[in-house]
C-alpha cells in the first residue's frame, strides 16, 4: 500500500500525504495488531521518500515495532491538531 501511495503522490506532484483516522494508519502501515481507538492518537505522514508517525508517548509505546517509519514523538496537546 506505501508504494502505491508513493506512486499517486510522485504522478500528482503531491508533497506528501497525512492520515490521522487511526484504522486507516494501522492499515496502511500493515500492522497485525489491534488496537483501542481511545488508547493512541497518531497521525501519519507519507512522502515520497519517508514515512512519519507522529504520536504522543504511550503511543509510541504502543507502536515502537512498526519498521521503516521514523517516529516522531510530542506532547499530547500539540497532536491534537485541528486537520480535516
Amino acid at each position: 500500500m506505501i508504494e502505491d501511495l508513493r506512486k499517486f503522490l510522485k504522478d500528482y506532484e503531491i508533497d506528501g500525504i497525512i492520515i490521522k483516522d487511526l484504522f486507516e494508519i494501522i492499515e496502511t502501515l500493515c500492522i497485525k495488531r489491534s488496537y483501542n481507538f481511545f488508547e493512541i492518537t497518531p497521525i501519519l505522514l507519507i512522502t515520497e521518500k519517508k514515512i512519519y508517525l507522529f504520536l504522543d508517548r504511550f503511543s509510541y509505546e504502543e507502536m515502537k515495532e512498526v519498521k521503516d517509519v521514523e517516529m516522531v514523538v510530542i506532547e499530547k496537546a500539540k497532536i491534537d491538531l485541528k486537520i480535516r
